[in-house]
């Protein structure tokens, strides 16, 4: 009997051919006793193209809209059609199949849309494998550990619409809006994403009100009052008719005023609260919690961790799973604690680890959190000591930090309020001494009150309400900044947060079940899209807009910059990959939406048409070779964002 282990990727096929002892390396598999591992190259199946459904689609025209396919094809992807023929191959001899596609919703449909084109009508189990080093890969992939492949479909089947609701919306949209433009007199190809054009606007919003943001001046006024020996800082806090909505003075008279009548005089501490805190540690890392710490700590893009964070599961066996939206552990997790903390400790964390307490329990061990996946942690193997890159070290450092912190103690300080009143003036004063370090010892110290700006916040001294005097008083001139421009890490956390800006209730509901737009999968692939096809540039770390990319989102239809639709399609995605919602209502549904929106764009909503970023002239004597309206789709050997539209 020959069990088949069909992986996604030819690394992970080597690594299942060593866990399950090794065997001799055929052409594009590995075969051992009883058993042989293939993989696919990523899809080995795409889409296929309008004109492959229908010749005259292979030209642009508003007639010819919506394009709404009744049965979709798979085709074969020509630079993988040889790993297609051998997996064909061995469905013949095989008597079993494992699914050993990534454990998301797009590993299984990349698995199962091979198995259907190549018939295949045997028996299929699935193996899940979050964790690829050595020990958890062999029990992942023994019988008690698999499941029926039928399990999954619910998943299989949310990928699965998520890819063809997606397609329909970028070779509709996207051809009518570049049909409209053109008819005005533009030349710009324009593309759109249910995702990604509901992302661009969140960065042409950004950016303009930063650009029509007006400063304002306002003043703050900081005295120091002594008590004996001692002596602490307090802000003034202006009554309700001196200040703004944000409670701050807007008029420098006044805050020199206050500042005269108080130099000097005495006062007294009608306020004092002493409450202990304690902070609990981190939780572990989601990809999107991950990416923004990244971009945050050391500067990298959300596409550049995603990378790392693939090559620290893949290649070197080092992290979980990184596509995962959970911050949480399985309860049984908890049993791995000492074999990852010994090779913790192994891989150069000795001191850390030797403050840890493995039979500690955070709150991160959670079953009722967890669904598909577990937050990202280290694997139970050690850290080289050389192999891994300056980047790579660095990031599995973050997650190793954030792991051991489960062991730790909890954070305890102790938090200090005074309120001082001098001359019917109040004065506000806030500070914290800690108490027990615990898992902050693992992480560098915050940055000092002088460098985080406008806090006060201090270690205050031992005090008692009674009298003081005040003294120095200072007033200091301030203004309101504006927000700052998106960084990859505040964008993906505004994406997964859209629903914040969101008015509409039930929409605001379902986005934040959903987690908001886009996938922890997706949101860096789509920022990436947003750059390659000119719509934001990058600025230091910054995403600016570019011209082309506020046009569209001014020339677009509401319906297509906002997340609505996103949030009714995710949640849709969502009851699919439960099991109880249907693929095919979803996709009428879909198709409904777009037969609805086509008609309301047309040149009209092009006040000025839309140019091409490079507008160098085709052909000779600067003529354009292609005709306003009419376009050719690209052939099969163009980029895979021109054949087949935008991602969503």
């Amino acid at each position: 009997m020959l069990h088949f282990y069909l992986a996604e990727k030819p690394s992970l096929g080597r690594t299942i051919g060593e866990a399950l002892g090794g065997g001799r390396r055929e052409p594009k598999a590995i075969r051992g006793p009883g058993w042989v591992v293939s993989w696919c190259v990523g899809h080995l199946l795409e889409q296929a193209m309008p004109e492959d459904y229908d010749k005259r689609l292979s030209q642009w025209r508003r007639e010819d809209l919506p394009i709404l396919p009744e049965q979709w094809k798979l085709l074969p992807k020509a630079a993988t059609r040889d790993q297609l023929q051998i997996i064909r191959g061995l469905l013949k001899e095989a008597d079993l199949v494992i699914n050993c596609g990534d454990p998301d919703r797009e590993g299984q449909l990349l698995v199962d849309e091979v198995l259907e084109h190549l018939r295949w009508r045997g028996r299929t189990l699935r193996a899940w494998l979050p964790d690829l080093s050595e020990r958890a890969l062999r029990r992942a992939l023994e019988p008690p550990a698999l499941r029926s492949n039928g399990d999954y479909r619910g998943l299989r089947d949310a990928a699965r619409g998520r890819a063809r609701a997606d397609w329909l919306v970028g070779m509709n949209l996207s051809r009518a809006m570049t049909l409209a433009n053109r008819c005005a007199g533009g030349d710009a190809l324009i593309s759109i994403g249910r995702v990604q054009t509901p992302t661009l606007k969140l960065v042409v919003d950004r950016d303009r009100e930063i650009e029509h943001f007006v400063p304002k001046d306002y003043f703050m006024l900081r005295a120091r009052f002594a008590q004996g020996e001692v002596s602490y800082l307090g802000d003034w806090q202006p009554p309700e008719e001196y200040a703004d909505e944000e409670g701050r003075c807007l008029d420098r008279a006044r805050a020199e005023a206050v500042r005269d009548r108080v130099h000097g005089q005495p006062g007294s501490i009608v306020r004092l609260e002493v409450k202990e805190r304690r902070e609990a540690p981190p939780l572990p890392f989601s990809l999107n919690e991950l990416q923004q710490a990244a971009s945050r700590r050391l500067g990298l893009s959300a596409q550049r961790t995603l990378e790392l964070a693939q090559a620290l599961y893949e290649r070197h066996k080092l992290l979980t799973y990184p596509r995962t939206d959970c911050r949480y552990l399985a309860a049984n997790q908890h049993a791995d604690a000492p074999a990852v903390l010994a090779a913790l400790e192994r891989g150069g964390y000795r001191e850390a680890v030797a403050a840890a307490d493995p039979g500690r329990r955070s709150r991160a061990f959670d079953d009722k959190r967890i669904s598909a996946h577990t937050a990202i942690v280290p694997t139970a193997k050690a850290a080289p000591t050389h192999g891994l890159s300056d980047q790579e070290r660095a990031l599995y450092d973050m997650v190793a930090r954030t792991y051991l912190a489960q062991f730790y103690p909890e954070h305890r300080y102790q938090a200090t309020t005074v309120i001082t009143e001098c001359v019917g003036e109040r004065f506000r004063s806030t500070g914290r001494r800690a108490l027990e370090v615990g898992w902050k010892a693992l992480f560098p110290a915050p940055k000092s009150a002088a460098e985080q700006g406008e806090t006060s916040e201090q270690v205050l001294p031992e005090l008692v309400e009674g009298e003081v005097i005040c003294r120095q008083p200072e007033v200091l001139a301030r203004q309101t900044r504006p927000p700052a421009h998106y960084t990859e890490g505040t964008l993906i956390r505004a994406m997964a947060n859209i629903a914040r800006l969101v008015e509409d209730e039930r929409i605001r509901r379902t986005l934040r079940e959903n987690q908001g737009i886009g996938t922890e999968a997706t949101r860096a692939g789509i920022i990436e899209t947003l750059k390659r096809r000119g719509f934001i540039s990058v600025r230091g770390r910054s995403l600016l807009a570019t011209p082309l990319g506020g046009a569209l989102v001014d020339s677009a239809p509401a319906q297509l910059t906002s997340p609505a639709i996103t949030a009714w399609w995710e949640q849709q995605l969502a009851l699919i990959a439960e099991g109880s919602g249907e693929l095919a209502v979803f996709e009428a549904r879909a198709a409904d939406w777009i037969r609805r929106l086509l008609p309301t764009i047309g040149r009209e909503r092009f006040n000025a048409p839309l140019r091409a970023p490079d507008n160098r002239p085709a052909g000779k004597g600067g003529k354009s070779k292609r005709r306003p309206g009419v376009t050719r789709t690209p052939g099969r050997r163009a980029s895979r964002a021109k054949r087949h539209g935008p991602r969503a």
